[in-house]
């Protein structure tokens, strides 16, 4: 009341009309931004108009329409929400998704968009944001096993002549990845397709010899899916653990689309959507798999495959 005493009566309904919009979009805001951050800005607003209205939004297309073109130029405000503890923000970070009550799950999408800070804390709880970690870790392990003679994997920790008994295939000969760099991003997405199939190829036939009968899991048929179809294809593939996932990006850091496949050791294989995280399903083939992720590929034009500093474009 106090701040319209002083206002003229034909200026009060305008003055109305010009705050009641964004109170009433304000809580839902946090789900406009992630659907438009997840669709790569490729979505329109009537489709995120009805979506919203179906989750009880009461106000018009207009204000949608008006707050997506911020998004699209960068100037929309972030959306305010109240922080919760740090306490409460870690409980919900490190929980598996579906064990959150929905109002949990809605407070922690909404609290990383008003702090990119948190955001980071989020990402490294994925699977795969730890990757140039354990990429060193890996690399540690490598250069300690060469170092004691032990430059493969062995079948019996007490026996360390097991190795040298075993008939082990040749090592593949892999595409040469710094030319391909030379020659520009195209050229190295296809020389690491190959060079993903030939490496894991090798490596389960050294399982089957060293531990026959023993589960592995279908990393190799999933490669030859996902490789078969023209639209992954085009991307960057890379393998955390055995898990897929697919780059617009030839290095890191990476530029994830769609979500990941990992295939289990029972034989089946999960999917995962990125951005918002969840497990979309477990599948039977590797086929399945890879068309699961297929639909959870961005619509519109082909993505840019964006080349590192040593990549000619």
């Amino acid at each position: 009341m106090r701040r319209f005493r002083g206002t003229d009566l034909d200026e009060r309904p305008a003055c109305a009309r010009e705050r009641r919009p964004n109170g009433v979009l304000e809580p839902f805001k946090a789900y406009l931004n992630v659907r438009f951050t997840e669709a790569q800005g490729q979505v329109s607003g009537t489709r995120l108009f009805l979506e919203i209205q179906a989750r009880g939004y009461p106000g018009s297309r207009q204000v949608v329409r008006k707050h997506l073109a911020a998004l699209r130029s960068g100037t929309a405000e972030p959306v305010r929400v109240d922080i919760p503890s740090p306490r409460k923000i870690t409980s919900w970070i490190m929980r598996p998704r579906e064990t959150l009550t929905e109002s949990q799950a809605e407070r922690a999408l909404q609290v990383p968009l008003a702090c990119p800070d948190i955001t980071r804390a989020c990402d490294l709880a994925l699977p795969w944001s730890s990757g140039v970690v354990e990429g060193h870790e890996n690399r540690v392990k490598t250069l300690k096993r060469a170092m004691y003679g032990r430059d493969t994997m062995t079948v019996d920790a007490n026996d360390e002549t097991c190795d040298q008994q075993l008939p082990l295939p040749p090592k593949p000969v892999l595409p040469d990845i710094a030319a391909a760099r030379s020659r520009g991003p195209a050229d190295v997405v296809e020389a690491h397709w190959q060079s993903l199939r030939l490496s894991w190829q090798w490596r389960h036939a050294v399982h089957q010899i060293r531990s026959p009968g023993r589960p592995y899991p279908g990393i190799v048929p999933l490669l030859e899916a996902a490789a078969a179809q023209p639209r992954l294809r085009r991307l960057y593939p890379f393998t955390s653990h055995f898990a897929l996932l697919f780059s617009s990006s030839t290095s890191y850091p990476w530029s994830v689309l769609g979500g990941s496949i990992e295939p289990l050791y029972n034989g089946r294989f999960e999917v995962r959507r990125r951005s918002p995280f969840a497990v979309i399903g477990e599948v039977e083939t590797a086929e399945e798999a890879v068309a699961l992720v297929l639909e959870l590929l961005p619509t519109g034009p082909e993505p840019v495959i964006t080349a590192s500093a040593g990549e000619h474009v």
